[in-house]
């Protein structure tokens, strides 16, 4: 059976992703904005600040911090087994 996205809040995120060395940087109306500095420049993520994100927005964000973080970290808090 193939793994299946769960459903996160953005405040939940946030926290995994703060885990991970982001910043909460900035909250502009319902959307978040995570910062991390790199020598190589600084990686941002947006996250929206809703209890229920749709699941194609959670699935964006997911494919948008794989540029950062290698799948194998992020997979497990993603996706069920």
């Amino acid at each position: 059976m193939p793994n299946k996205l769960r459903i996160l809040s953005g405040d939940q995120m946030v926290k995994f992703f703060s885990a991970l060395g982001f910043e909460l940087r900035s909250i502009r109306g319902s959307h978040m904005k995570l910062i991390r500095e790199t020598p190589q420049g600084d990686q941002m993520l947006l996250i929206p600040r809703h209890k229920t994100p749709r699941k194609g927005t959670i699935k964006g964000i997911y494919n948008q911090a794989k540029r950062f973080i290698p799948e194998k970290d992020l997979k497990p808090f993603f996706y069920t087994e």
